[in-house]
């Protein structure tokens, strides 16, 4: 059976993490919707998920997320190669991503252009968020864990003057 992410993380789902999850026999869409319609016993600081470096984990898969003002990256499972998806926030809690044409252009876990990953921050945890996870292509729905974290992928580059190695965050 072939393990297909679904954008995620953070993925996504980041995102790219729901398509994986889509393979398992496991009804995530009845959480999912719990959650989404779940009363929030505190407003939710959404903001502080907008940027910054963010880790997904669950039992077959670790995604690292790093997010900028425009772009999220994902990396799964210790790769070094990016999925990356261009980032829209709707409103503090909720955003949009669209695979970039190079995430495209590999054929990355199935993304095909013109499709959206939704993200929603729905419940705040004591070290976590909980975020909801839907896109337009599908109609499974998935939440996952998204914690800060100080972890940073290391992208391995050469060296254009050496032919050092180079390890850079």
């Amino acid at each position: 059976m072939k393990k297909v992410f679904f954008g995620f993380i953070p993925l996504l789902l980041v995102i790219s993490t729901t398509v994986y999850l889509q393979t398992k026999k496991t009804n995530t869409t009845s959480k999912a919707i719990t959650l989404a319609n779940a009363v929030r016993d505190e407003p939710l600081d959404c903001k502080k998920y907008h940027t910054g470096m963010f880790k997904i984990s669950e039992p077959d898969f670790t995604i690292i997320l790093k997010r900028t003002a425009d772009k999220q990256y994902e990396y799964a499972n210790g790769s070094l190669t990016p999925t990356v998806f261009n980032i829209k926030w709707k409103d503090d809690c909720t955003c949009t991503l669209t695979p970039t044409a190079e995430t495209v252009k590999r054929h990355l876990f199935g993304l095909n252009k013109g499709n959206v990953l939704t993200v929603q921050i729905v419940r705040k945890n004591t070290a976590s968020v909980t975020q909801l996870v839907s896109a337009n292509y599908t109609k499974v729905q998935t939440t996952s864990e998204l914690y800060p974290t100080n972890e940073s992928p290391l992208v391995k580059s050469l060296s254009p003057n050496k032919g050092e190695l180079l390890l850079t965050h």
